[in-house]
């Protein structure tokens, strides 16, 4: 789908997205206590939460769960990574290469 490709790729110029929650992420580390063992806080920080938010990875302004990802700048960027809440759609495209078949900006 030409319209879905076109949305990630400005949305996500210059990043290689990867799906899912990162230890050095402090976003997701909020998500459970730091100091207790174990990796609660990654399975906590794996779940979706719904928000009427905008996805980070392809602009879609429909609200519905959002699953945390994180934008790697590419090599010649000096930036930090980036936490996303990206769309269903975005989570799979970016996991497996699948492309939705109804994919609406609204």
């Amino acid at each position: 789908m030409a319209d879905f490709l076109n949305a990630v790729r400005r949305e996500c110029e210059g990043l290689t997205v990867a799906p899912g929650a990162a230890p050095g992420c402090t976003e997701c580390l909020e998500c459970g206590d730091p100091d207790e063992p174990g990796d609660d806080w990654y399975d906590l920080a794996n779940e979706p939460h719904f928000s009427r938010t905008s996805c980070d990875s392809c602009g879609a302004r429909l609200g519905g769960d959002r699953y945390p990802a994180h934008g790697v700048p590419s090599a010649t960027a000096d930036a930090p990574v980036v936490h996303m809440d990206v769309c269903v759609d975005c989570l799979m495209f970016h996991a497996n290469g699948d492309e939705p078949e109804d994919w609406r900006m609204v």
